[in-house]
């Protein structure tokens, strides 16, 4: 099933009123931290469920920390903003009170 706009945005409210494209359709051979990982035959999430991986020597927690922590280890740093940078892959992290939602590169 393929997500509408408003779909997307009553998920990700921060959307709204931006400029933004969808890039690729929905994909069934792997998730958003994978594909940010560049890795498109597995699905990676540190909470456990039937088909997803989780390297045990990557941080546990299902939190905005954890993903930070583990995209430093793997060589990303912060950016001091959201701007396109030629050369430069940015990742956006996205979540609620509850937790992470998506990444995206």
């Amino acid at each position: 099933m393929v997500a509408t706009r408003d779909e997307i945005e009553a998920y990700f409210p921060g959307l709204r009123g931006t400029t933004w494209t969808i890039t690729s359709p929905e994909e069934d051979a792997y998730n958003c931290l994978a594909w940010v990982l560049g890795e498109t035959d597995r699905f990676l999430s540190p909470i456990e469920s039937d088909g997803y991986e989780w390297p045990e020597e990557w941080p546990t927690a299902d939190s905005a920390e954890s993903y930070v922590t583990l995209l430093s280890t793997l060589g990303y740093t912060p950016a001091a903003n959201d701007d396109l940078e030629p050369g430069v892959v940015k990742v956006a992290l996205f979540g609620t009170i509850d937790g992470p939602t998506h990444l995206a590169r």
